[in-house]
């Protein structure tokens, strides 16, 4: 991810530690299901609460399809299983998620 410009990455350990960063207003939440301190869930639930148009990309070894599904309803952008290949998908979704966010801006600016 590191290789994508114009970028900033900041990691938490803890899910509390990402809420308290959240006035920050980040473009994309890279969010895995089993922290330490705070449920997957109930952090997607949070963000989305605090501002729904920040883009949440779930990355977690959890493979069940009900759980899979259940955070796709809460409207997250896109959820990646961890694997040996995850990294290279989770670089590709974020470059996707910056060049339509980039097309949207820009259109966004020429209807006003």
């Amino acid at each position: 991810i590191s290789s994508i410009s114009n970028i900033e990455i900041k990691g938490f350990a803890m899910g509390a530690e990402l809420i308290s960063e959240l006035d920050k207003n980040p473009n994309i939440v890279i969010v895995d299901l089993n922290l330490p301190d705070i449920p997957g869930i109930e952090l997607i639930k949070t963000i989305k609460a605090y501002n729904n148009k920040i883009k949440i990309v779930v990355v977690s070894a959890q493979r069940d399809i009900d759980m899979i599904i259940k955070v796709q309803a809460m409207g997250i952008t896109n959820y990646i299983v961890k694997s040996e290949s995850c990294l290279q998908y989770l670089n590709k979704v974020i470059e996707e998620i910056i060049i339509v966010e980039e097309y949207r801006k820009k259109y966004d600016n020429d209807i006003i």
